[in-house]
């Protein structure tokens, strides 16, 4: 009796979720790698931070997931809706081979693309960095994804060496305090 209990449980969870899917018009194929994910909590979990769709894994398009946030509820000037935007932003210019971004125009771009101007766009900035994500900035530029450093777990301006292109010189990853580059990670000179 409890197996069959816990079989119902977990198919009405994902009825619930595939449920919501569909009235959202997210694909329904999700469901499954959300379920196996978050288990019995995906709907909830999906519910309080919709951006997490945002992944390479389940390849749904930023704009998907930012019009299911606003459709559940969230303000357009929400703190998580920020910082999704300028991750988002972040990693779509990594994927067009800019490692690097000016912070003005990273805010700028986030802004446009989230409707959200002024001091959010910083603030939200700011969270990233305190929180630790793949964010850096240094010199006034901003890189999304340490992995494109190579194994390098930088979370600090500090160790980077960072020379504007009008100073002549490349931008120029050092390697952790006391460490090393890992294997697979070139010095850029």
């Amino acid at each position: 009796a409890l197996a069959m209990g816990e079989n119902f449980r977990l198919q009405m969870g994902m009825r619930r979720l595939l449920e919501f899917l569909g009235e959202h018009e997210v694909p329904l194929q999700l469901a499954m790698p959300l379920y196996r994910r978050y288990g019995d909590r995906a709907l909830e979990t999906l519910k309080e931070n919709p951006y997490l769709l945002v992944d390479p894994e389940l390849g749904v398009d930023f704009s998907i997931a930012d019009a299911l946030a606003l459709a559940v509820g969230m303000e357009g000037d929400d703190p998580q809706r920020i910082e999704a935007g300028l991750l988002f932003e972040l990693q779509h210019n990594l994927n067009n081979g800019h490692t690097f971004l000016p912070q003005r125009k990273l805010l700028l771009a986030t802004g446009q693309l989230i409707g959200v101007e002024g001091d959010h766009l910083s603030d939200g900035l700011d969270a990233l960095l305190e929180r630790g994500e793949d964010v850096v900035v240094a010199d006034n530029l901003v890189t999304g994804h340490k992995e494109a450093l190579k194994g390098g777990r930088f979370t600090q301006a500090s160790r980077f060496d960072v020379k504007t292109p009008l100073q002549g010189k490349p931008l120029t990853p050092m390697p952790p305090a006391g460490g090393t580059f890992r294997q697979g990670c070139r010095k850029v000179v």
